[in-house]
């Protein structure tokens, strides 16, 4: 499960759609009640999401469960939900889940002449603002950085409730969650109607007004630098885009190799921004973005990526090899099934995969009002000692520089 502090010291958890939020609005739940609490919930009209973390982790939102009216004492839910405090402490094993989609009915569907042929249509049209990428046997679709649709079969599609909240967390007394709720299943409908277009266009909506008017923008700008780069990065640039937000499980091939936070905690499975190949060599390149300042002292900055990197995917050849597996795999079907990238894009196997940051200059810092500024300071984490064991990981990896509003990767800008 990933989760990091925010600046007030609170203790966040990372959701299905990528969004933060504190723990205090999670009930973490075991895979025995998660079935008693849908039933309840089914039982009594009311939606229920099950938010799931890499390491097999559970959890619900809390007000969620609130709304859920247990008749009875002796539930098994009332004995044992609990709100838990601290993540990462619960050391369960995983069956590998890799990327791409297995069920070939479902994969029938998206492909040409399936049944939900024109939902993908509308991803690849001209100046789409769309991207859709492959998961475990799903697909989830992004705009500006926000997953607006996790879908998993025809008459499936998961979209974030939040989305639809009008006010943020510290006066969460005032939404009505029944209005809420009325407006997912609405938007539900139009999917299972296969009217893409409206769909996409009332979660868009709601995803914008979440964004501005209840997170009051946080976490937006590196958002939509990330969808940036990811829209102007493909076969005619230097690098192409073929996946987003790669987050290892501790159950698969990747060796995860005890990393530990300076608190003693065992830190949470990584999360990598960007996976792309880089076009002149074919090479498969891990992408970490960060946009300012705040981004590089935050406990998620720049030796801990590093150290993620060398601890899973760069820690020997066989966890290089899984990797390079999944995504030629994840590749193949993005060009050969679903018809949504070139066919000239390909990955040489035989390169080991190779760590990146890319930097973006943000405008407007008090202190590091300029671009130097900031790049002296990346350099200065990026030069400073992990603070859980004094070593140095990210030294020998490079940084690609982009300016306030640039988004094409290149290696012209690119520093060791």
């Amino acid at each position: 499960m990933e989760t990091k502090e925010d600046e007030k010291r609170l203790h966040l958890i990372r959701n299905d759609n990528g969004e933060w939020i504190s723990d205090e609005y999670a009930v973490f739940v075991s895979k025995m009640e998660v079935g008693v609490l849908k039933a309840w919930a089914a039982k009594q009209g009311k939606a229920l999401s099950v938010q799931h973390g890499s390491d097999g982790t559970l959890w619900c939102y809390k007000h969620e469960i609130e709304a859920i009216d247990f008749k009875t004492e002796k539930t098994t839910i009332n004995r044992k939900l609990r709100i838990k405090k601290s993540m990462g402490k619960k050391n369960v094993t995983k069956k590998l889940n890799k990327r791409g989609l297995h069920d070939e009915d479902f994969r029938g569907k998206l492909e040409e002449n399936g049944s939900m042929r024109s939902l993908i249509e509308i991803v690849k049209r001209p100046g789409s603002d769309l991207v859709l990428q492959i998961r475990d046997n799903y697909i989830n679709i992004y705009y500006q950085g926000g997953n607006i649709a996790k879908i998993s079969s025809e008459e499936s599609v998961d979209v974030d409730k939040n989305y639809f909240r009008q006010y943020p967390s510290d006066q969460s007394e005032k939404e009505d969650w029944n209005t809420v709720e009325r407006k997912v299943i609405a938007v539900k409908k139009l999917f299972e109607n296969h009217k893409y277009e409206e769909y996409i266009k009332e979660v868009e909506k709601a995803m914008y007004n979440f964004w501005v008017n209840v997170l009051n923008g946080k976490g937006l700008e590196e958002k939509k630098a990330q969808h940036s780069i990811c829209l102007q990065n493909n076969d005619d640039s230097e690098y192409t885009i073929i996946d987003l937000e790669y987050q290892v499980s501790r159950g698969s091939k990747f060796h995860y190799n005890g990393m530990r936070r300076i608190s003693n905690e065992q830190i949470p499975t990584p999360r990598f921004d960007i996976i792309a190949v880089r076009n002149r060599d074919h090479r498969l390149c891990v992408i970490e973005l960060k946009k300012g300042s705040q981004a590089l002292s935050q406990k998620s900055g720049v030796q801990e990526h590093a150290e993620s990197f060398a601890n899973t995917i760069g820690y020997n050849e066989q966890s290089k090899k899984a990797f390079l597996e999944e995504m030629v795999e994840v590749l193949r079907q993005k060009k050969d099934d679903l018809d949504i990238m070139s066919k000239e894009i390909w990955i040489n196997n035989e390169l080991e995969p190779e760590f990146i940051f890319a930097y973006q200059f943000k405008k407007g810092e008090k202190v590091y009002d300029t671009f130097d500024k900031q790049k002296e300071l990346f350099r200065y984490y990026k030069n400073k000692k992990s603070y859980a064991d004094g070593v140095n990981y990210a030294k020998d990896f490079c940084v690609i520089w982009l300016e306030d509003g640039e988004y094409k990767l290149s290696d012209k800008n690119k520093e060791k």
